[in-house]
């Protein structure tokens, strides 16, 4: 009678598999302390934790921290604070309306335009026209008792003073320009000496800038264009807490806005 074979026993796992176990554990535990020593996005996880909390009909804290738009590393905001910008906005508000009262000779002669543009600045723009001659850093004699009136107005609110000249891109080259650069400065500087002069405004509240045809309001492609982008701009930003020297204030906050009005071909 034939012998039975005796079976090998149980089917085990393979031997390999305890060491890609104990290997699988181990990546587990060094990904798992990566994970534990990284930096927490305090933003993200507030606004992931209150979008939950929403989810799940839970009551919100009053002072909730909420993801701000636009960059994640931006400072969050608590909710029922009030808005700086609107503050700000309030106050140049009451400064525009001041101002128009006080040059609305000057703005419905077209001396001068005056535009609210952002929260927080006014912008008093001197066109070519009038104020200066063609090429020339000089004021016109007729144009000075102007910006006196406004000299007066301005030392009569609150904020730091932005004296922006720029040019068209019709490039300039003599004895006393070398470029557009050294115009559109020399304009502002000009205009700067008549609102220094007096001493009615601080020289710390005032900033001189020349941004030759670098900032165009509108394309540089015609006579009227060109005419509308030559002029001096005066910023006026309000500062929180009083009127603060100007080199404490950014100067991208007094950005020009568009004006609708285009001064004519001297």
């Amino acid at each position: 009678m034939a012998k039975k074979k005796k079976s090998d026993g149980g089917g085990g796992a393979p031997g390999w598999i305890v060491t890609f176990a104990d290997l699988a554990t181990l990546l587990m535990s060094f990904f798992v302390l990566l994970l534990a020593f990284s930096e927490m996005d305090v933003v993200k996880y507030k606004a992931v934790s209150g979008s939950m909390k929403d989810a799940l009909g839970v009551k919100r804290d009053s002072t909730e921290i909420t993801m701000p738009d636009g960059d994640p590393s931006e400072i969050a905001q608590m909710n029922g604070s009030p808005d700086e910008s609107e503050e700000k906005g309030k106050g140049t508000a009451a400064e525009a309306q001041l101002i128009k009262n006080n040059l609305a000779e000057e703005i419905a002669e077209k001396r001068i335009t005056l535009d609210e543009g952002n929260p927080g600045k006014l912008l008093i723009r001197l066109p070519e026209k009038g104020v200066f001659p063609s090429g020339s850093d000089e004021l016109d004699r007729s144009y000075v008792p102007v910006l006196e009136k406004v000299r007066d107005t301005l030392a009569s609110v609150e904020g730091s003073i932005f004296v922006a000249g720029h040019t068209d891109d019709i490039p300039i080259e003599n004895k006393r320009f070398r470029s557009n650069w050294d115009l559109s400065a020399a304009r502002a500087v000009s205009v700067v000496h008549v609102l220094l002069d007096g001493g009615q405004l601080a020289s710390n509240r005032v900033v001189a800038q020349g941004y030759a045809e670098s900032r165009p309001l509108v394309e540089n492609k015609d006579k009227e264009s060109r005419a509308q982008n030559r002029r001096v701009d005066i910023i006026l930003v309000a500062a929180k807490g009083g009127a603060a020297p100007a080199e404490e204030v950014d100067p991208a906050a007094a950005e020009p806005a568009e004006s609708s009005e285009s001064p004519s071909e001297q």
